[in-house]
């Protein structure tokens, strides 16, 4: 590293007599133009999609920054199941009723079963399977913590995703 930077200093230096080159200015800061911002394309297609007057003089955006602002955000899917005031969803009531009563009942059989009956991931979770033979492997061995502790790493990683997408989805 600091051979690089006298090779550096070294390449500044004039031929012969050692010094720096003279042949920069000293720049004042009144002679410094403000930098240039330049934006990026999603900036810029927002900016470009602003409002514009309407010939009766009332503020509309334009159809480019409707169809952006569609585009960038995906309408969010409701359900009629699964919040409050609504039935439980398939999957909530198969957990709640399953898997909930058999790890309120500290039964490791039962865990074990649950989480064989767990085993088929849903499209787009490859972990899953995997998250589910560890806990019905964990629970037969008799380590119900261990068990347990892997249905908080599934809903760690699959809860939120689950439910966003596909909380209405028939299961088992």
């Amino acid at each position: 590293m600091t051979a690089l930077l006298w090779l550096g200093v070294a390449a500044c230096e004039r031929p012969g007599n050692g010094e720096l080159l003279a042949d920069f200015e000293a720049l004042t800061s009144a002679s410094i133009s403000a930098p240039r911002v330049y934006a990026s394309a999603p900036a810029a297609a927002s900016a470009s999609a602003s409002a514009s007057a309407a010939p009766d003089g009332s503020a509309s955006a334009s159809p480019s920054a409707s169809a952006a602002s569609s585009a960038s955000k995906p309408a969010a899917k409701t359900y009629d199941c699964g919040s409050k005031g609504k039935p439980d969803c398939p999957m909530q009531r198969w957990m709640k009723s399953v898997a909930g009563s058999a790890v309120a009942s500290g039964d490791n059989a039962r865990l074990a079963r649950a989480f064989q009956a767990m085993s088929k991931a849903p499209p787009g979770m490859g972990g899953w399977a995997g998250i589910s033979a560890q806990g019905a492997a964990l629970a037969n061995a008799g380590d119900f913590d261990g068990a347990k502790a892997q249905c908080k790493v599934c809903h760690g990683k699959y809860q939120s995703s689950y439910r966003a997408r596909m909380r209405d989805m028939p299961w088992p």
